[in-house]
C-alpha cells in the first residue's frame, strides 16, 4: 500500500495496481484499461496512435490488446508533429501511447496540446514510463494530461537500466479508471488495518498472484532510501550526464536532433559508415571488446545507424561509477572516427584480425586467460592498446 501510495505522487495519478510483472504486461494491462473504459461509455473504438520514435513493443502491445496501430509523424525538433496528429484523430481513437522524454531523449514539448487534442475526441493518454527516471521530482505525468502510466520498477527504482531478471510494470491511473483496475488490491482501511478489495469493474487478475514481490520490495526500498530529495538528484544527474556525453560526441558523430537531451542522448554513425564504410554495429561490438558497455544499435528506427547512449544515473562513488571511464570512452570514439577516415581505404588486414570487429572474446575467467596482447586488427579500431580493467559490482548490489 505504501509503495503504491508513493508510486501515485511521483505520477500524479490516484491509484495502481502492482500486479503486471513486468513491463510489457504493463503495456497490455494499460490498453486493457483503455478498452473496458470506452466499452464502459457503449463506444467500439480501434485505434491506438503511437509516433515514430516510439518504444518497440508499443506497437506489439496494441496489437494483442486488439487494436490496430496509427503511427504519426516526426517534427524537425524531434517531437510528435502536431499536424500528422490532428489529422489521424477522430472518434475511432482509443488514445495515443507516448514516452516522455521520448526514445530519442527529447522532452515532448508539445505535450499540453497533445493532451488537449486527444482528450478533445475522447481519446485517453498513456505514459510509457522506460524513461521516467529522467522527471523524477521535476513533472508528473498527471500534471501532464495523461490518464495511464505505466512504470518500470526494476529499472527505474531497483535494478540498472539492463541488468535483467524478473521485473514489475506497476500501472497508475487518474481518479475516473479507478474502478477498472485489477484486482484484488490491497487497500488500507479506516482503522489503519490492511485488506483486499476489488474494484466495482475491474478487468480481473493480470497475475496468478499481487506481483513480483522481491522486485517490489527493492523497489520500495530504493524510494525509502533516496527520499524526495534523492530522487530528484537521480533525474538531475542522468540529465547532466546525458548532455555531457553528446557534447563529448558533437562534431565526431552526426546528432540527429540538436537540442538539450534528457536522460540519454542519440547520435548517428551515417557520416561514418558513408565515409568509411564503418556502422554504428561495428563501433558497437568493438566498444564491446574493450570492456565498455555498448550502446543501444539502430534504435530509434527513425534515426540512420542510430547509437543511443543512456549513461550512470547515480553511484555512490565517482571512482565506481563507470561514468568516471568516460572520457577515456568517448575519446576512443573521437579516435575510431578519425583514424577511420584516413586508414579504412589502406586495403584489408591480413591474419587474425580480418574481418573486425572480432567477435571471439576470451569469457574465461581471468586467471585462464592468456596475457593480454594486441592483435592485428583493422588500423581504424586500434585505438586503445590495452584492456579496460574489470568493472566492480554496483553499489547498489554490493
Amino acid at each position: 500500500v505504501e509503495l503504491e501510495e508513493q508510486l501515485c505522487a511521483i505520477t500524479g495519478m490516484s491509484a495502481a495496481t502492482l500486479q503486471p510483472a513486468a513491463g510489457a504486461a504493463g503495456e497490455l494491462t494499460g490498453l486493457l484499461l483503455m478498452r473496458r473504459y470506452h466499452e464502459a461509455r457503449g463506444e467500439t473504438r480501434t485505434r491506438v496512435i503511437i509516433p515514430g520514435s516510439a518504444h518497440g513493443t508499443n506497437p506489439a502491445s496494441v496489437t494483442l490488446g486488439g487494436y490496430q496501430v496509427t503511427t504519426v509523424g516526426t517534427n524537425e525538433r524531434g517531437g510528435v508533429d502536431l499536424d500528422s496528429l490532428r489529422a489521424a484523430l477522430d472518434d475511432d481513437v482509443a488514445g495515443i501511447m507516448l514516452t516522455n522524454p521520448s526514445t530519442l531523449g527529447l522532452f515532448e514539448e508539445d505535450i499540453v496540446e497533445i493532451a488537449a487534442a486527444v482528450h478533445e475526441v475522447g481519446g485517453l493518454l498513456y505514459y510509457d514510463g522506460a524513461n521516467l527516471n529522467a522527471i523524477l521530482g521535476i513533472v508528473r505525468p498527471g500534471d501532464m494530461g495523461f490518464d495511464i502510466v505505466h512504470l518500470n520498477l526494476h529499472k527505474t527504482f531497483a535494478t540498472p537500466h539492463g541488468g535483467g531478471g524478473p521485473g514489475a510494470g506497476p500501472v497508475a491511473v487518474s481518479k475516473h479508471l479507478v474502478q477498472y483496475l485489477p484486482g484484488p488490491r490491497p487497500v488500507r482501511n479506516s482503522d489503519g488495518t490492511f485488506g483486499w478489495a476489488t474494484p466495482e469493474h475491474s478487468i480481473g487478475r493480470i497475475h496468478s498472484w499481487h506481483g513480483n514481490a522481491l522486485v517490489l520490495l527493492r523497489a520500495w526500498t530504493y524510494l525509502r532510501l533516496h527520499g524526495a530529495d534523492g530522487l530528484l538528484a537521480v533525474a538531475e544527474i542522468a540529465v547532466l550526464n546525458a548532455n555531457w556525453i553528446k557534447g563529448q560526441l558533437r562534431g565526431t558523430y552526426d546528432i540527429p536532433y540538436d537540442r538539450p537531451v534528457m536522460h540519454e542522448c542519440v547520435v548517428s554513425a551515417e557520416t561514418l559508415e558513408r565515409e568509411t564504410g564503418l556502422r554504428a554495429l561495428d563501433v558497437a561490438k568493438r566498444l564491446l571488446e574493450l570492456g565498455f558497455h555498448s550502446p543501444t544499435v539502430y534504435f530509434p528506427l527513425i534515426v540512420h545507424e542510430a547509437l543511443m547512449i543512456e549513461p550512470p544515473r547515480r553511484c555512490r562513488r565517482a571512482r565506481r561509477c563507470p561514468l568516471a571511464h568516460c572520457p577515456r570512452g568517448t575519446r576512443g570514439w573521437g579516435s575510431l572516427r578519425r583514424e577511420a577516415g584516413s586508414s579504412y581505404h589502406a586495403g584489408p588486414p591480413r591474419g587474425r584480425g580480418e574481418g573486425c570487429p572480432e567477435t571471439g572474446c576470451d569469457l574465461r575467467p581471468a586467471t585462464l586467460r592468456p596475457p593480454w596482447r594486441s592483435a592485428r586488427r583493422h588500423p581504424a579500431l586500434q585505438f586503445v592498446s590495452e584492456p579496460r580493467p574489470r568493472p566492480r559490482p554496483s553499489p547498489l548490489l554490493s
